[in-house]
């Protein structure tokens, strides 16, 4: 196995759905993070802009790059078995392409509907937190949009290609870390070894 491999459709779809706060950029350079919504079936993402967000401007039918950031992590070459060897970083990341598309106003509702059952499940039932008076405003100054996804290429360097035993005082190493993205690289590993 290489140093650095490339991603099937199912890794991009996992790192997609757990990782989906991404930075996406026109073509002409306009750049905003913002978490998305993977449609696995459909193979599209949804995501909204603030309405006064330049970034509005290169959504009708225009090209958009999407960069998602899986997880990340310095790697010690203390943890390593075998000797001598140097630091590294073992990470994930993914980059999506596609024409972005507003969504009509029913589209629109779904979509932040689904986003709300996404992240924060029950919060829509509750009136006192989010009456429809005030989702009605919200929504009035968010642009809501969907990219149909035309090509991915993401890269996965997890030592993988690594004598077992370094792999295993990696995993110990990451395992020990207080560092979230650790833990997360840590289960993305674990998810590509066993897949």
């Amino acid at each position: 196995m290489q140093a650095k491999q490339t991603m099937t459709m199912a890794q991009a779809r996992h790192v997609m759905t757990h990782f989906p706060f991404a930075s996406m950029i026109s073509e002409s350079w306009q750049v905003s993070q913002l978490p998305f919504l993977l449609d696995e079936k459909e193979m599209v993402i949804y995501g909204h802009l603030a309405r006064n967000n330049p970034h509005c401007e290169a959504l009708a039918g225009q090209k958009q790059r999407v960069l998602f950031r899986g997880p990340h992590a310095y790697i010690s070459p203390t943890w390593y078995q075998r000797k001598p060897a140097v630091p590294t970083w073992n990470y994930v990341s993914l980059q999506v392409s596609g024409r972005t598309t507003e969504l009509s106003e029913s589209a629109a509702q779904t979509c932040m509907d689904k986003l709300l059952d996404k992240f924060e499940p029950g919060l829509r039932q509750d009136p006192e937190q989010l009456p429809s008076s005030f989702r009605q405003k919200l929504n009035q100054a968010i642009v809501h949009f969907r990219l149909d996804i035309e090509s991915f290429h993401g890269q996965i360097k997890l030592g993988l290609h690594r004598h077992e035993l370094d792999q295993q005082g990696v995993d110990l190493g990451l395992a020990c870390s207080s560092q979230p993205l650790a833990q997360a690289l840590r289960t993305f590993t674990q998810f590509m070894t066993n897949a």
